[in-house]
């Protein structure tokens, strides 16, 4: 029997590629904020991509969408230049003593290439920290461009997988520009985070209270999937595929007595810190390779920045769009400009006039509680809350609307949740048998510590409920929200939450629901690039998420 992990006690660019353009995609794409980490080969080529977004097919059949206006060989003609060339050796060159480390902030170095066509094109160059050029990829930085007056936008990242990495802003404005970088992952660290601690089992546990009418006991409870164990409390739901819910067995009650769980809150580091102590990993995850501006920065510009004909042209958001180049900007700090399809902002009586007469449901995580919580106390809303809080329910008999909060089922929470009365997103939706329903779902923020393979599994089961009631409601609108970059407050923090692994997620759920009829919105470059610290709970930018939700349910 293989033993259990000892848990701690109760105190504790997309590339805008189209024929006949030749990219070979030969690695994962990972697209959002601040790094497209892409492993590919591109040839010459004589796409153009126009600022009324061209729509071209990819080899793959997906189409394809860009918001550059310039040609594409344009842009990336210079890194075509300096780093495509392969010199023909028929022999090893001669021996010599070398040595090659990390990627170091101190001594990576960025500089700006070009700055025209609406596009700001900024190369990195990473070193080791002896100095020595690195001859490999996979780094993980943020890229954001700003000014003083709290105008921003985050950078797309083309990883060449030989140590150098090209970044795109799009000019969002005219006048000075300032350029930060940041290390976040080295490319060691994103490799052991994919490579060995994603795919390990039980790197959480819930306190699992089991309960009858005259004693309660509590004990440790985990996901597993793929261990052997012997005499645990065992939970299936066909919802999570191959995985199931342990608990180890209480000493007196039989295991149909749980009754609460509550997630354990040292759980969490402690298995982090027990992943970086087994394989020796901790200088991973610590100072100067973690988290560290590159020296170059800020890097300063001048740009001309147009975005009006761009803005003129963008379609209604009421479709599945392909990432772009920019997401969006941000104004002045607090407003923020959509390039990804015509978003608008909202008065409350133009919200509530927009979901007027429909049944709305927010399900998932604490940021989409966030949007629920934007409703409370206008007009004659009135809020029913469950006992474990799970469950957030607002009616307006005068617009003819609820919405409904819900957290997914086995939550990362402070307090105990209804174990028997759990819902899952998917039976949620199999349950619905109206058409005149908004579906909002938000599925990474508590599946970070969940193996790839079972988070993987629970969003099939998700796509496949969205499918059919897409099937009996045509039209019906389901929006995927993304995750984005989050506090972290300890080394552990760093492993258990990544940023890398949020982005990862972002992109596997990206992958799953693609071509069946969801809108995706993407808050990851709207977060990375406000003025702010990044926080999982960004209420400063939360009425712009909402009006970019809404600008989905009634587009213009």
């Amino acid at each position: 029997m293989t033993a259990t992990r000892n848990p701690p006690q109760a105190s504790r660019g997309i590339l805008f590629a189209c024929k006949p353009a030749y990219l070979v995609v030969l690695g994962f794409i990972i697209v959002a904020v601040a790094i497209n980490i892409v492993v590919y080969k591109i040839s010459e080529t004589d796409m153009k991509v126009t600022v009324k977004y061209k729509t071209c097919k990819h080899d793959n059949g997906l189409e394809v969408q860009s918001s550059i206006g310039r040609m594409l060989d344009d842009v990336l003609s210079d890194a075509f230049n300096m780093h495509n060339k392969e010199d023909q050796m028929q022999y090893f060159s001669k021996g010599k003593l070398t040595s090659m480390g990390m990627t170091s902030p101190r001594k990576s170095r960025f500089w700006l290439v070009s700055n025209a066509d609406e596009v700001v094109h900024v190369v990195i160059e990473a070193y080791d920290s002896k100095g020595i050029k690195r001859q490999v990829g996979g780094d993980f930085f943020f890229a954001v461009m700003f000014n003083q007056a709290k105008a921003s936008t985050a950078g797309r990242i083309i990883d060449y997988q030989n140590g150098t990495y090209s970044v795109y802003f799009y000019e969002a404005w005219k006048g000075e520009a300032m350029i930060d970088i940041t290390l976040v992952h080295t490319r060691e660290a994103v490799t052991w985070l994919k490579t060995f601690y994603l795919p390990q089992e039980q790197c959480i546990n819930w306190f699992g209270t089991f309960k009858d009418d005259t004693s309660k006991e509590i004990t440790s409870c985990y996901i597993s999937s793929k261990i052997i164990w012997e005499n645990k409390c065992e939970f299936s739901n066909s919802n999570l595929g191959e995985s199931v819910f342990l608990c180890e067995k209480p000493k007196n009650l039989s295991c149909e007595t749980l009754e609460l769980i509550k997630y354990n809150r040292d759980s969490l580091g402690y298995y982090a810190n027990l992943s970086i102590s087994q394989y020796n990993t901790k200088y991973l995850f610590e100072s100067p390779y973690l988290m560290t501006k590159l020296a170059s920065s800020p890097l300063k510009a001048i740009i001309k920045g147009d975005t009006n004909s761009l803005i003129e042209n963008l379609p209604p958001c009421n479709a599945e769009f392909p990432v772009s180049i920019s997401d969006g900007f941000w104004i002045n700090g607090s407003i923020w400009q959509s390039l990804v399809c015509k978003s608008r902002h909202f008065t409350m009586e133009e919200a509530l006039d927009c979901l007027r007469g429909k049944d709305v449901y927010f399900f998932g995580d604490s940021t989409l509680r966030l949007w629920h919580d934007s409703f409370i106390n206008v007009g004659d809303m009135n809020m029913t809350v469950s006992r474990d809080g799970a469950h957030r329910l607002l009616t307006s008999h005068d617009y003819n609307l609820t919405i409904l909060f819900q957290f997914h089922a086995i939550r990362i929470g402070s307090s105990n949740g209804d174990f028997k009365n759990q819902r899952f997103e998917s039976g949620v939706i199999d349950s619905l048998r109206s058409c005149y329903v908004v579906v909002v779902l938000s599925l990474t923020y508590h599946f970070g510590p969940w193996t790839t393979k079972s988070f993987t599994e629970r969003l099939l089961h998700t796509r496949n409920a969205v499918e059919r009631l897409l099937s009996r409601c045509p039209g019906t609108i389901v929006v995927i929200k993304s995750s984005h970059p989050r506090d972290h407050n300890s080394r552990e923090g760093y492993v258990h939450s990544s940023d890398w692994t949020l982005f990862e997620m972002n992109s596997i759920t990206r992958k799953l629901f693609t071509g069946i009829g969801v809108r995706f919105l993407d808050v990851y470059d709207m977060s990375l690039s406000h003025y702010t610290n990044n926080h999982v709970h960004m209420q400063a930018i939360v009425p712009q998420q909402v009006d970019l939700f809404l600008s989905y349910v009634c587009p213009y």
